[in-house]
Formats: C-alpha cells, structure tokens, sequence
C-alpha cells in the first residue's frame, strides 16, 4: 500500500535512499561519496528536514509483511521552464525488493496525485550513465527532452526526463 509518509518512516526511508545510491550509482560515482559522504545518519536529518518544510513523500508499505520496501519525494517542478510540471525528486526502492513492481506503483500513484492537482507533464532528473534508472523511466514512458545539468561535485551530467500526463 501506498501511504504518506510520517515521522516514523524518516529512518526507514533513509535506508532506503543510502541503498539506493550504492545500488544505483555504484561505478558512476565515487566509492568515496557512496560510502563516506552519503551516510544514513545525513540521510535521516536531511530527510526530517524536508518533511518538516512540507516536502511530500510517500511510501511503499507492504501489508504483507508491514516493511516499508520503498519511497518517493515528489512536488511541483523546481526548473524555471516547467511551471506546468510535477516532479519526482526521488523515488528508490530497497535494492533487495526492486524489479517486483514497487517503482511503477510508487511512480503511478504520483502520476495520479499530480494529474488530479492539474498538472501536464511529470518531470525526473537521472544521472547520466544511470542505466537501471533511464531504463525504468523509458519504461514507463519518460523520454528525454534534451535538456541536462551538470553536477560540478561529481563532474557528470543529469539527463531531464518528461512524461505527458
């Protein structure tokens, strides 16, 4: 089941996001900004943050087993040239639960939540070279619109993604 988020689901989600890096980007970024930079306790305080300034996260809660598997962060389009936008600011599921459908429901409930509030287009940022990620975004009707950022930190590019609602 899909819920909001709580203040109870902060460490949960954290874990999720810290597995989710490592399974994502390992081999695109650094071992050192996987494993010493991105850390779960950093993860817990920037996401009580968000959620205390109103950020909307939901999560993926299986009734079958009460674990929360996944989660998305989501909100209207922060890029300048999308005011029409809705965008998935992340979305990860636990490494271990992945390819079991959790992604495509988390990214379908936000699709509905930002069709339903008016918006056209949702939006994603995927780090160049991402394949697990270009390749499920594709999968569920994303394409590229051309547009990329770089990320000075890193020295690699993120790849904007669209999907018409």
């Amino acid at each position: 089941m899909i819920r909001t988020a709580t203040t109870d689901d902060i460490p949960r989600i954290a874990e999720i996001q810290i597995g989710g890096w490592r399974y994502a980007y390992r081999g695109l970024l650094s071992d050192h900004e996987l494993f010493s930079e991105r850390l779960v306790v950093r993860a817990v305080k920037a996401t009580a943050a968000r959620l205390e300034a109103g950020c909307e996260f939901v999560v993926f809660d299986d009734p079958a087993d009460g674990v929360v598997k996944g989660f998305a962060w989501h909100g209207r389009c922060r890029d300048d040239d999308a005011a029409d936008s809705y965008e998935i600011n992340a979305i990860y599921v636990q490494p271990e639960f992945c390819r079991g459908g959790i992604g495509g429901s988390m990214l379908g409930f936000v699709a509905d939540y930002a069709r339903a509030r008016g918006y056209g287009e949702l939006i994603v940022w995927v780090l160049d070279g991402n394949a697990k990620g270009l390749g499920f975004y594709e999968k569920h009707g994303f394409i590229a619109d051309g547009k990329r950022k770089l990320i000075e930190k890193w020295g690699r590019e993120e790849i904007r993604m669209v999907k018409r609602l």
